[in-house]
């Protein structure tokens, strides 16, 4: 009998063993689930502030993008500009061309003018 007793005794004990193994494994396993958790809860956090960061890059390359159309329509502006000007003047530099020729021509006219009128004025004497 105190054979039997020592061995469920031995049993009891093995048991009792076992059951606080397991009592202890599931107590970290409850443990490592609320790190992992936490861990979770600090990866999404983690991730809302990275797509908040994509969000305000990408809308920050959005706008270097349209300054950059912008620029590049501006110079191809400035580019008509600076060769409607070039033709400017190219046509001022021929129109002050035709002045000074205009000019010399009507100064030659008057001399005649005056000789004529010289010669007319002998006349009538």
């Amino acid at each position: 009998m105190f054979e039997k007793l020592d061995d469920m005794d031995c049993f009891a004990s093995s048991t009792n063993s076992i059951l606080n193994e397991m009592r202890q494994r599931v107590e970290d396993l409850v443990e490592e689930t609320s790190r992992q958790r936490q861990r979770a809860t600090e990866n999404e956090q983690e991730l809302t502030r990275v797509k908040q960061d994509f969000e305000s890059l990408k809308s920050y390359v959005s706008s270097l993008v349209g300054v950059r159309e912008t620029l590049v329509s501006s110079e191809k502006l400035f580019q008509t500009i600076e060769k409607l000007f070039e033709r400017l003047v190219v046509k001022n530099t021929q129109l002050e061309s035709e002045k000074v020729q205009k000019e010399a021509e009507v100064q030659e006219l008057m001399d005649e003018n005056r000789k004529l009128s010289a010669l007319l004025d002998v006349c009538d004497i």
